[in-house]
C-alpha cells in the first residue's frame, strides 16, 4: 500500500454520519438505528451530545445488503421443480 492509498483509507475512516442522517439514508426510524447501536450491531461514537457512525461501516453494510438482495433476486428466478399433479 502506497502513501496515497493510506491517505484515502485514513480519510474514509474519519468520515462520519449522524444517526438522523443514517436513518433517512436507510429509510428507517432514528429509534431503529439507536436500538441497533445499543445492541452493538452498529458501531458508533459520541461527540458531545450526538452520536455518529463511521461511513466505512455504512458503505460496507450497504455493499453486503446489495449483494444479498441480488442473490435473493437470482434465487427467485431459479427453476422450481414441478410438483406432482401440476398441469403447468
Amino acid at each position: 500500500m502506497n502513501k496515497e492509498e493510506t491517505k484515502v483509507d485514513d480519510l474514509e475512516d474519519r468520515k462520519l454520519i449522524s444517526i438522523p442522517k443514517l436513518a433517512k439514508r436507510w429509510d428507517v426510524s432514528r429509534h431503529h438505528i439507536w436500538n441497533e447501536v445499543q445492541r452493538g450491531n452498529i458501531p458508533a461514537i459520541k461527540s458531545g451530545k450526538r452520536w455518529f457512525i463511521g461511513m466505512k461501516f455504512v458503505l460496507g453494510w450497504e455493499e453486503m445488503h446489495d449483494q444479498l438482495a441480488k442473490e435473493k433476486l437470482l434465487l427467485s428466478f431459479a427453476v422450481k421443480p414441478i410438483k406432482e399433479g401440476d398441469s403447468k
